[in-house]
């Protein structure tokens, strides 16, 4: 009975793993134009597989699981598929943010949750100061500049470098 209890407690404070596969999104405006949120950056939103399908956070629904990239919610994307090997995603940490709201702050706790932000924690990723100079956000944010945070193009920097 000593030895059930044991192993019962041992598999329960195992994290479940498994190699990394993000889909990094380049979004299109209506006219076609790239929308960057970062300086001469290419992607715009970020998302990590899980089963069968991805866990990403969104302005609209916060931090969900989709199954396949049509449930988004962009109508005009292009996306990339990195798969790192060499990184492990904890697979309960990952699950403990769903069901998170957005963060529209971009603040790095974890009360809400952006998704550059979601993959990062999850794949243990330092974050940087923060810049807002994209066109993009024309004088948006202004008060969290220098700010801790991470961005889909400094996660696929990291990953492919």
């Amino acid at each position: 009975m000593k030895i059930l209890s044991l192993l019962t407690l041992l598999y329960s404070s195992l994290s479940l793993c498994h190699a990394a596969t993000i889909a990094f999104f380049q979004i299109y405006s209506y006219n076609g134009e790239l929308l960057s949120f970062e300086k001469n950056g290419r992607f715009a939103h970020v998302a990590l597989q899980y089963g069968d399908g991805w866990i990403h956070s969104s302005p609209k629904n916060g931090v969900e699981y989709i199954e396949n990239f049509k449930d988004i919610g962009f109508l005009h994307f292009e996306v990339e598929i990195v798969d790192n090997p060499s990184i492990l995603i904890d697979e309960s940490l990952l699950l403990d943010f769903l069901g998170k709201p957005y963060d529209y702050q971009f603040l790095w706790d974890d009360n809400e949750i952006y998704c550059s932000e979601l993959v990062a924690k999850v794949l243990n990723f330092e974050p940087s100061p923060m810049e807002f100079a994209a066109p993009y956000w024309k004088d948006q944010h202004i008060e969290i500049e220098g700010e801790l945070g991470i961005s889909p193009d400094e996660i696929y920097d990291e990953l492919t470098n």
